[in-house]
């Protein structure tokens, strides 16, 4: 993970004021999905 935010930053960088790729979008999406499916399955218990 520290990898991509190390890319992220570079992007940034390299391109301000533009939107980080759609792809780092898609996998924190995915992240904070898992997490919160994470949390419901605590909370069940």
């Amino acid at each position: 993970m520290k990898a991509t935010m190390d890319e992220h930053r570079n992007f940034q960088k390299s391109a301000p004021g533009f939107p980080p790729p759609r792809s780092m979008l898609r996998m924190r999406k995915s992240k904070a999905q898992s997490i919160q499916r994470e949390s419901e399955s605590v909370e069940r218990r």
